[in-house]
């Protein structure tokens, strides 16, 4: 059961529309950027390689992340939508694994344990492919998981890019396996300057 490898994409591609003004990902936040946070959670859970997908400001959040232990893709299309930051990472990385976690670069509040229960899941999941999708009141959130099974669907979507993975979880609703998340685990992202204000003061 253990066999099931698995690696990460961490997508560090948005432009900010929403929150205006500079990249988001770069804000700090106790010290540490947005991106950096995230990252840093990311290598201190048991989910394999980290792939780090950059876009906009591809220079500066590559700096902010290059001493870590973490690989770099650079999506040249992330303005047409986030999925296509997932299709780049897919296409460049050559690992061998059975699934990947995809996390959303601003995911703050993420814990390295909410990481490790979505892998557990999908390790203990039935033979076959499967979607592992945190629930967090009641309604799913990031960050998910998806078998490798599903690689050749997601690099052939070419429509409704902005809406990402949905499509999947849409299409084959017998594969999805939802998580019940533990209360104090949130499910917040950095969407608007309000949200990063209400961050930093709580």
């Amino acid at each position: 059961m253990n066999s099931k490898k698995t690696a990460t994409f961490l997508l560090a591609t948005g432009q900010s529309l929403r929150t205006g003004g500079p990249n988001k990902l770069l804000l700090p936040f106790q010290n540490k950027s947005l991106v950096r946070r995230t990252a840093e959670t990311i290598l201190e859970s048991k989910t394999g390689p980290l792939i780090v997908v950059l876009g906009h400001e591809a220079r500066k959040v590559h700096e902010e992340l290059q001493d870590l232990d973490v690989e770099f893709v650079l999506n040249t299309d992330y303005k047409k939508g986030i999925l296509t930051s997932l299709q780049s990472g897919l296409r460049s990385f050559h690992g061998n694994v059975d699934g990947f976690m995809v996390v959303l670069g601003d995911q703050i509040f993420l814990r390295p344990q909410s990481l490790n229960i979505l892998r557990r899941h999908f390790i203990a999941a039935d033979p076959g492919p499967s979607l592992i999708a945190p629930l967090y009141n009641g309604e799913r959130g990031h960050p998910f998981l998806i078998s490798s099974h599903f690689i050749p669907e997601i690099l052939e979507q070419t429509e409704q890019l902005e809406k990402g993975a949905r499509f999947l979880f849409r299409r084959h609703p017998y594969h999805v396996h939802l998580v019940d998340m533990p209360p104090q685990f949130l499910n917040n992202d950095v969407g608007t300057p309000e949200d990063y204000e209400l961050m930093r003061q709580g």
